[in-house]
């Protein structure tokens, strides 16, 4: 089972050409694949796996600069069992990939709880499970991308405790 779920329209690139394709490959698996326009044509530039959860078919793709470096960046979404997730496709040293988190949960390469750029920011929601997840309080977290460890960092949102040994551990 191969089939096409997601693509974008071309997007310009520091005066390039990219585009990105999302395949899904089982039930619960998928890959982004992006493209890049030479003068010869379509050219595959990445081939990114996305394992765990199934790429949701024909959901906008969300294009926007959230890295900072001047280059598109792209937000796929994935479904989950009680969330929206999804998963930022960008440029970071010299490649394309899939950009990780670091906080305020442990690294992951998937953005939990709805994410969505707004202007060039990341953007999710943190549900405090208080009393319980269905009726707990939803915060936004911003995001922000730290070039120098190529990854999204955030603050602790209310009600967080993060394990020892996070990144975003603060002792009590």
């Amino acid at each position: 089972m191969q089939r096409v779920v997601v693509q974008t329209d071309p997007v310009n690139d520091d005066g390039s050409l990219v585009a990105l394709v999302g395949v899904q490959t089982g039930v619960a698996s998928g890959r982004v694949i992006v493209f890049g326009y030479r003068a010869t044509g379509w050219h595959q530039l990445a081939r990114l796996a996305v394992s765990q959860f199934p790429i949701i078919p024909a959901t906008p793709v969300q294009i926007a600069d959230v890295t900072g470096g001047g280059r598109p960046d792209f937000l796929v979404l994935v479904a989950a069992a009680d969330n929206t997730p999804g998963v930022v496709v960008g440029q970071w040293a010299g490649h394309w990939e899939l950009i990780p988190n670091a906080g305020p949960f442990p690294t992951s390469r998937y953005v939990a709880r709805n994410p969505h750029f707004v202007g060039n920011r990341l953007v999710s929601q943190y549900d405090s499970c208080t009393p319980d997840c269905a009726s707990g309080t939803e915060t936004p977290i911003d995001w922000t991308f730290d070039a120098v460890r190529g990854e999204f960092t955030a603050p602790n949102p209310p009600g967080w405790v993060a394990p020892a040994g996070a990144l975003n551990h603060r002792a009590a």
